[in-house]
């Protein structure tokens, strides 16, 4: 784990990337600590760090870490610049800030997918179990933070509820399949039963989330 380290941080990015590159211990340190910053502003609503939000962290890091390693990131004396597979070059803008913020996005799905969880803005998800809480404005990293909170009310339910949910909506099986591929369940009725009991039990615990944060709810 990368520690911090105090001092100035009003360091160009391109000064960070050399840092990566000649292997300058201080520069590692501060371009994490303003990662971490840009991470903390993401998840400010959240409360303390859990165990999936610290990994999130670090993964995203380790990404920006390789790329600049491996010289997909480069400093050139008009900024810091991402390197292509044929060889052109895009302008980074924020290197710590918004880059970083689409590395945490990214790697937000695919920690998800690694991790069998079912990622909440699924669009079959997302309609049905968001149907009556109101969209805030457009703004990514408010996004990021109620994808978190959905996840969390989610793995939270029994793993009853978990199994039925992510079979029926990320899934997309039907009752029917369902019904034969659990043997818990012994009717068709008892099944639509149980999944709706399961559904308004996730969207209770998503609602008191959501309030808990200072996000808005019906």
């Amino acid at each position: 784990m990368m520690t911090t380290t105090s001092g100035n941080t009003n360091v160009s990015d391109s000064a960070l990337v050399r840092g990566f590159i000649t292997g300058n211990r201080r520069m590692q340190q501060l371009c994490y600590v303003k990662c971490r910053e840009t991470f903390r502003r993401m998840f400010s609503d959240t409360g303390p760090f859990t165990t999936m939000l610290d990994e999130l962290l670090h993964e995203s890091f380790e990404v920006l870490w390789i790329r600049m390693e491996r010289g997909s990131i480069v400093p050139t004396p008009a900024g810091v610049r991402l390197r292509h597979a044929d060889g052109s070059l895009e302008p980074v803008a924020d290197l710590t800030g918004a880059f970083f913020a689409g590395i945490v996005r990214m790697r937000f799905r695919s920690y998800c997918s690694r991790k069998k969880l079912m990622i909440p803005d699924h669009p079959a998800i997302t309609e049905a179990m968001l149907r009556e809480i109101p969209t805030e404005e457009n703004d990514e990293d408010t996004e990021t933070q109620k994808s978190i909170l959905i996840l969390e009310a989610l793995n939270s339910l029994p793993p009853s509820c978990v199994e039925i949910l992510t079979m029926y909506y990320h899934e997309e099986k039907s009752l029917t399949e369902i019904l034969e591929a659990r043997s818990a369940n012994k009717s068709y009725n008892g099944l639509k039963t149980r999944k709706k009991k399961c559904l308004d039990n996730l969207k209770e615990r998503i609602i008191k989330s959501f309030k808990a944060h200072g996000l808005n709810c019906p």
